[in-house]
């Protein structure tokens, strides 16, 4: 069937999806086990709502529509965990790039992706002259600004969304922050289409620098108790978080293998670990309207 698909496109997240048709965990581990190169898709739903004349009032799915999202990563243990599940889950493609490893190894071509997402690491916002790679990602990131796609940065990628785009990322003044601290929405963190469904309580947080200053147009989303930027919207469809959404015990335990020195990290591994399922609830969500923003764009670029 051959429909206009922009003026009847739904939002969508997994709970619009029909019974049954939902790609569940367990699909993509039985894929994985047996080697299948069959991706999983997600139907899109036709809005009840629409008024036009090709459409009655019933619900019609229409033909099946790959979202792929580009993710670039600065360390084999930064990666997308519990983010990249939930996008998973609900049939979108990750395409993995590591500069770090090759510098070349960027997306060249952001039309082939419906939306990018910026991983962290340990290398500063600033540290073009030691990260080969970390000049050319702000160059990533203004692109995508530029042309609409949907872009989210997590802690560094937030910093070098922020930087790329005009603002400061400096040392915090009070110190490394590591662990679980809480996080507080603005209100216009209570009303982005993003955040806004994320109960914000705690997060984990692993970082040195932060955004000191925002870019002309950026709106603060979310702050922590002292003070700091944790969250902003750059442009409409461009978001950075400064705390790790995506991280697990087990990617929080990679971490702190690299550093055991530092003041009870064990003690805090063993917190982020108890509170895994609260952060889980938390932040699945941020993945998921994420999610909703690469499907609007697959349609209106379609």
């Amino acid at each position: 069937v051959d429909l206009p698909v922009q003026c009847c496109f739904k939002r969508l997240t997994r709970f619009d999806l029909p019974a049954g048709k939902f790609p569940p965990a367990r699909e993509r581990r039985r894929r994985r086990a047996t080697g299948s190169q069959q991706p999983l898709r997600l139907r899109q739903v036709v809005d009840d709502g629409c008024t036009h004349h090709h459409h009655n009032k019933r619900a019609h799915r229409l033909p099946i529509m790959p979202v792929t999202l580009a993710i670039v990563t600065h360390e084999t243990n930064c990666v997308a965990g519990l983010l990249g599940d939930a996008w998973e889950d609900a049939g979108i493609e990750l395409r993995i790039f590591a500069p770090y490893l090759d510098v070349n190894d960027l997306p060249t071509d952001l039309a082939r992706y419906d939306g990018l997402v910026v991983l962290g690491g340990h290398m500063g916002a600033n540290s073009d002259d030691d990260y080969p790679w970390i000049a050319p990602t702000k160059a990533l990131l203004v692109d995508a600004v530029s042309k609409d796609v949907p872009t989210l940065g997590v802690c560094l990628g937030h910093q070098l969304l922020a930087s790329a785009l005009g603002g400061t990322v400096d040392v915090n003044d009070l110190g490394t922050r590591i662990g679980l601290t809480s996080v507080a929405l603005t209100d216009a963190g209570r009303d982005d289409e993003v955040l806004a469904s994320s109960v914000a309580r705690r997060a984990t947080h692993w970082n040195q620098d932060v955004v000191t200053y925002l870019p002309a147009g950026a709106v603060r989303l979310a702050t922590a108790p002292d003070g700091t930027v944790q969250a902003a919207r750059y442009a409409p469809r461009a978001w950075g978080v400064q705390f790790h959404p995506e991280v697990t015990a087990a990617i929080f335990r990679s971490w702190d293998e690299e550093d055991p020195s530092l003041p009870d990290i064990q003690g805090i591994g063993d917190s982020i670990a108890a509170a895994e399922q609260e952060l889980r609830t938390t932040w699945a969500p941020l993945a998921l309207r994420f999610a909703a923003q690469l499907k609007t764009a697959a349609c209106s670029f379609a």
